[in-house]
């Protein structure tokens, strides 16, 4: 992710045979403190069975890491980027 690299933060892009979760994210923010890794979603459409998988990961992502420790961007909704979490 282009803002990441520029703000030279430690990140990965995992790539989908590395995990065999129902759950996959985008982006893992690895320099974030207090957590081995943050993940990060950009969700991107509105079609009814993607929004559904939404709930599933926003689901997932609050029971596994807890409110608002994980981070994302509805790109859907043509918002602006959210600031990355803190160092």
């Amino acid at each position: 992710m282009r803002g990441l690299w520029q703000q030279k933060r430690r990140f990965i892009k995992p790539l989908r045979y590395d995990s065999e979760e129902d759950v996959f994210t985008d982006f893992v923010l690895k320099d974030f403190s207090g957590v081995d890794a943050l993940p990060m979603e950009m969700f991107g459409m509105s079609s009814l069975e993607y929004l559904q998988r939404r709930q599933v990961k926003t689901s997932h992502y609050e029971a596994e890491c807890g409110p608002g420790r994980w981070w994302y961007w509805d790109v859907a909704a043509k918002s602006d980027i959210p600031a990355f979490p803190c160092v």
